[in-house]
């Protein structure tokens, strides 16, 4: 694990796996972890996400062979579920998020602040998806023409049009733009964003609708450039 990270930290047994990328600990906090997000298990009568039951039974697995695990807090400590937002580590320092992006069963995510991982991520994400490992053997996507619900999507279409005002805009031909809000436009230059012009694009993130009469009623926060895949 990064060097510093786990000073003063002892580690924790797991008491439940909830799915691939949460589960509750021994001392009873819900975690979720930073960097890595897994398909959706299936949930009052909808089917759950390709590869979901992997993601958790590859946890499950980590979990019985380290029974307790090093749990190192993110720069954000929670999320707008009351979650714990942490990074979990063996004690010998093996990352489970870096595992689970590894081997294909999730995917990178960058979420400001807390982004120390993110490179790595990436970095396996991309050794992955060149290897066709899990998601990545079929590498779906969403047109941005066709987006029926929100929740995270990998969204694929032309960019038609960069703007740049008090929020920045990617808009997609079809429903969706990727919003840039001036929080995190440090993380991108403007001259790299106008290239995006004409191209297709992947934009991956949560999906939400817009609250405005848009002729793009999708939106998705774009926070760091690892949103835009070839970027």
């Amino acid at each position: 694990m990064p060097g510093g990270l786990s000073a003063g930290l002892r580690p924790v047994g797991i008491e439940r796996v909830q799915d691939g990328d949460s589960f509750i600990a021994a001392d009873g906090r819900r975690v979720r972890l930073i960097g890595v997000n897994t398909p959706e298990l299936g949930s009052q009568g909808r089917a759950g996400e390709p590869m979901s039951r992997q993601a958790k039974a590859f946890v499950d697995d980590f979990v019985r062979a380290n029974p307790r695990l090093v749990l190192v807090p993110g720069s954000e400590p929670r999320d707008n579920h009351g979650r714990y937002l942490m990074h979990a580590y063996t004690p010998e320092g093996q990352s489970l998020e870096a595992l689970l992006v590894a081997e294909g069963l999730g995917w990178a995510i960058a979420v400001p602040p807390n982004l120390i991982l993110a490179d790595c991520l990436a970095g396996l994400e991309q050794q992955a998806r060149r290897a066709g490992r899990g998601l990545w053997r079929d590498n779906v996507t969403v047109p941005s023409s066709q987006i029926v619900a929100g929740g995270f999507q990998r969204v694929v279409g032309k960019v038609e049009k960069v703007v740049f005002a008090k929020a920045w805009w990617i808009n997609l031909e079809g429903g969706l733009a990727g919003v840039i809000y001036a929080e995190h436009q440090k993380n991108f230059s403007r001259s790299q964003l106008r290239e995006l012009e004409g191209r297709r694009v992947v934009l991956r993130g949560w999906v939400y609708p817009s609250n405005s009469r848009s002729d793009k009623p999708w939106r998705v926060k774009v926070e760091t450039i690892h949103a835009i895949e070839g970027l």
